[in-house]
């Protein structure tokens, strides 16, 4: 450094010749030090960020793969009613066959 080269009574003129070049120079550490850690502070920001979205992103697709599943439930739910409805009716219709039957030979029973 050209400050250590010089005579002391120099070195007092310099420092006060050179106190604001010195002074700005500290001044600039100091400012590239807050900058550098505000940029690294914004970086485990958007770090931070993008594991939420990429957090939220699988979300939205378990949760789409879900609605998917679920729009076609109502179809499989009215083709099970439909058989169960008509396995209903059969069962209706064997009773009524049934009952009927025993009607009619009731009655046959009763003529004779």
């Amino acid at each position: 450094m050209e400050i250590l080269d010089k005579e002391p009574l120099n070195v007092g003129l310099y420092l006060l010749e050179n106190y604001e070049k010195i002074d700005n120079r500290e001044l600039r550490l100091q400012k590239q030090t807050r900058i550098a850690k505000i940029i690294q502070n914004r970086k485990g920001q958007i770090d931070y960020l993008e594991s939420k979205a990429r957090a939220l992103q699988q979300k939205n697709t378990e949760m789409e793969t879900t609605k998917n599943s679920m729009m076609n439930l109502p179809d499989f739910v009215e083709r099970k009613l439909t058989g169960l409805q008509f396995g209903i009716r059969k069962m209706l219709l064997k009773k009524k066959k049934k009952i009927l039957q025993g009607e009619l030979e009731n009655s046959k029973k009763s003529d004779q």
